[in-house]
């Protein structure tokens, strides 16, 4: 079994018009749309066959 968590700090500053309009909707380096995102995987071995 594969588990994958994410933990992601919004930026309350994004502005997704701003994105939309000027950059086809992704964010750019002066309109982050997360301050900080990390992720990690957990794999696990069923220990039953």
């Amino acid at each position: 079994m594969k588990v994958q968590v994410n933990f992601k700090i919004i930026n309350s500053e994004y502005n997704q018009k701003y994105a939309n309009e000027f950059h086809a909707g992704k964010e750019s380096e002066s309109n982050w749309k997360y301050k900080w995102a990390v992720a990690y995987e957990i794999k696990r071995q069923n220990q039953f066959q």
